[in-house]
Order: structure tokens, then C-alpha cells, then sequence
């Protein structure tokens, strides 16, 4: 036995590339990368979730409290599309300032309501229920997830994840910059995607831009 943290993976490190039939680039240039683009998937089960804590009514104050880029952005929200990162962290912005304190909870919310919706699907579709799960690890799920990032998540970034124990875990978000509003929408998202047997929720302490060290919630 050792106590050596255990590496699980390494999702990147990626480039970013443009293919286009008529883009030629000459010696010596750079091309700049596409900006950072989130999945449709998330956005609907983030909007479902939302819509159901908050309601309907409140879901439509919030789009009208968004500058009109965002609302036209955002306005028809479809699983199998690509949607700005720019637009989705001004929602969560503009959502912390109409429905939250401020302090953005709302957007961590947010993100572990997402990733529940997510698990729900993938839990049925696996038919095993939701507790007492035989995972070898309560990281396997949200292992699975960063695994999928660049493909059914954010078009950019790469995940490093170190397992300490089985209750202690560290996950790093390298090759994108975010901003606050989406670094706590990922911890949630992060610690949603936790599941243990007993059925403890677990969070996503943010220590550093796009670092977090997830460990179970203390229960009083």
C-alpha cells in the first residue's frame, strides 16, 4: 500500500485546428483558434433544471435581463448544437444578478443540477439505480464525463484528474481561460457528477482558476 496519489488521466494536451478548403498558412503564422464553444446538452438540461427550481416565469426574466446577442444566442437552445462559452458564462453572470445573492451560488447550483439531469439519463438508459452503485471508485462517472469533455462538453480544455483516496480527488482544467461565473458553474457540474453508495452529496472546492479538489459534503 502506498500513499502516493493515484494519475488517472490526461484528456489533452490538445490543439486547437481550423480546416477550411481555401485557408492556406504560410510559414512563421498562427492561426487563431475558434473561440471556446459549449454543447447544446448541457445548456437544455441546465435550463430544465433551472426552469424547474425557479420556474418558467423567472427563466423568461432572466433572458430578458441578457444584452440582445446573448438573448438571440441562447433564444433556441437545441441538444445536438454548439453555442458561444461567452454567451453561456453571461447567462450565468446575468442569472446570479436577477435569481441569485450574488455570490454565485446559483451558478454552482446550476451546474450540479445539470450534471444530475445528465446522470439520471445514463443511469436509466444503464438500468442500475442511482444508490448503492458497485463503482469501483465514486470518481467513475465523473471520470467518464472528463473523458467526453471535448466532445460532449466544451470544445476546449483538458482535464488532469489525481485520485488521493476514495474521498479525496483533484481535477485541473488546463488550455482554457474561464471566468468566475462558469468556474463555479464547473464546480458544481464537477461534484454533480460524484456518486458514492451512500448517497453523500460531495463538492468542488475551487482553490485556484480552474483547479478544484472535490471531497464529500460534511453532513450534520
Amino acid at each position: 500500500m502506498h500513499n502516493q496519489a493515484q494519475m488517472l488521466w490526461d484528456t489533452g494536451p490538445h490543439v486547437q485546428t481550423i480546416s477550411h478548403p481555401h485557408l492556406e498558412v504560410l510559414p512563421g503564422e498562427q492561426v487563431r483558434p475558434e473561440p471556446a464553444r459549449v454543447q447544446g446538452n448541457l445548456l437544455v438540461a441546465s435550463l430544465r433544471w433551472l426552469a424547474g427550481d425557479r420556474g418558467l416565469p423567472q427563466l423568461a426574466a432572466l433572458y430578458r435581463a441578457m444584452p440582445e446577442r446573448e438573448q438571440w444566442s441562447l433564444g433556441h437552445v437545441r441538444v445536438d448544437q454548439w453555442y458561444p462559452l461567452r454567451s453561456w458564462e453571461t447567462f450565468l453572470q446575468v442569472g446570479d444578478e436577477v435569481l441569485g445573492r450574488g455570490d454565485l451560488a446559483l451558478a454552482e447550483a446550476l451546474g450540479r443540477g445539470a450534471a444530475h439531469r445528465s446522470l439520471r439519463k445514463v443511469l436509466e438508459r444503464e438500468d442500475t439505480p442511482p444508490h448503492g452503485l458497485a463503482l469501483p471508485s465514486p470518481f467513475t462517472l465523473l471520470a467518464r464525463a472528463l473523458r467526453r469533455w471535448r466532445s460532449l462538453t466544451c470544445s476546449a480544455g483538458s482535464w488532469i484528474m489525481t485520485c488521493e483516496s476514495r474521498k479525496v480527488a483533484s481535477a485541473r482544467l488546463a488550455d482554457l481561460a474561464i471566468g468566475p461565473a462558469f468556474g463555479r458553474f464547473v464546480a458544481g457540474w464537477l461534484a454533480g457528477h460524484v456518486v458514492s453508495r451512500d448517497g453523500r452529496p460531495w463538492l468542488a472546492d475551487l482553490c485556484a482558476p480552474g483547479e478544484y479538489v472535490l471531497t464529500p459534503l460534511c453532513q450534520l
